[in-house]
């Protein structure tokens, strides 16, 4: 009855004033079922799910004899996903904590840092923000206060406050926002957490951790001496024969500008790599005539690449749309083994994310 009533019957609804919102019997259900949640929701939220970028495993991504660093950046990077908790109250206040780190401003770092390396700050305050029901060209649930999507803004994610429901299930809810016309382009999944809020600092703290680990899995603790590219090997998992492997991985790249020296020269290099810091999107590429690679030269024209968003878990990393190897075999859910290592399985198939 809940879906059929916010499916359907909400979008016949003429735009009411705020004042009777709350006679409405879809408004009335919807804010009950949000507030259902006693131990709040976790928000999984992709805003810009690209299910064509980095797709096709043979598809060539580098066409001329220069730098293949600038093409990725201009035009091969989509946007990742990020974790909420949120918990919503009847009178119209919600708590809320993110995984999303600040926009720093030139006072947030000391100047040593401002000239060496960008350090990505996160809130692990519970934070408190306004939120209404509204019934107008559909029903729609808004923000009405800033919260930590507001920090995403400014570094071109395309971030909303304003959802709409598609699905309302005992176990889920399915939002999704005007940005787009069809389905598909982006994801925004509530499930119920399984821990009460005094356990929210602890909880989210392990996904920004894991997050950390994954981003910096090529540097030994910032040493910069120590640092390797990882690949992304898939092999059929009854024999071992591996099917593909990669020659390099675009974070690898991004994170030797987060923690360097490059980050600091210019206040545009720094608006860079925070950005794409945000984007949370891995690219691993692969070098399909090393042969014409000679001593530091890239004479290569033809490098392939398989490339997805991804977001932070309590086990390791989750990729949407995922890393497509073909039709049927995509890997998305991918758990941290230790040593700096992330397996996944999808069908006879095992990915690893590790050092070559």
């Amino acid at each position: 009855m809940m879906a059929c009533g916010l499916g359907m019957g909400c979008s016949k609804q003429e735009p009411v004033s705020v004042r009777n919102i709350e006679d409405l019997p879809a408004a009335k259900d919807f804010r009950e079922r949000l507030c259902q949640a006693e131990n709040g929701w976790l928000v999984r939220y992709f805003p810009q799910v690209d299910n064509y970028l980095n797709t096709n495993i043979t598809e060539n991504i580098k066409t001329n004899y220069n730098s293949l660093y600038p093409e990725i950046l201009s035009r091969r990077l989509g946007v990742g996903g990020y974790n909420l908790f949120v918990k919503f109250q009847p009178d119209g206040t919600l708590k809320m904590l993110t995984d999303i780190a600040y926009r720093q401003s030139d006072a947030d770092q000391t100047e040593m840092e401002r000239k060496t390396y960008y350090v990505p700050e996160f809130n692990l305050e519970v934070t408190e923000a306004n939120y209404e029901i509204k019934v107008a060209e559909g029903l729609n649930l808004i923000l009405t206060t800033p919260t930590m999507l507001d920090q995403l803004k400014g570094f071109e994610v395309n971030v909303e406050n304003r959802f709409s429901p598609v699905r309302v299930e005992e176990d889920k809810i399915v939002l999704r926002t005007a940005n787009y016309l069809g389905e598909g382009s982006e994801w925004i999944e509530l499930t119920p957490l399984d821990f009460p809020m005094e356990e929210w600092k602890e909880r989210m703290q392990r996904r920004i951790d894991r997050k950390e680990r994954f981003r910096k899995r090529s540097f030994a603790t910032g040493n910069q001496k120590s640092r390797r590219p990882c690949v992304l090997q898939i092999l059929l998992t009854a024999t071992g024969e591996v099917v593909y492997q990669s020659t390099m991985d675009f974070g690898y790249t991004l994170m030797d500008d987060r923690m360097t020296y490059h980050y600091g020269h210019t206040r545009e290099n720094g608006e860079r790599v925070a950005r794409y810091d945000r984007l949370q999107y891995e690219l691993f590429y692969k070098n399909e005539q090393p042969e014409k690679t000679v001593e530091g030269y890239d004479g290569s024209t033809y490098y392939t690449a398989l490339g997805s968003g991804y977001m932070a878990t309590e086990e390791g990393v989750f990729f949407l749309p995922g890393l497509k190897f073909n039709e049927e075999v995509v890997f998305q859910e991918f758990v941290e083994k230790g040593s700096r290592e992330w397996e996944g399985v999808a069908g006879p198939y095992t990915a690893r994310i590790k050092f070559n």
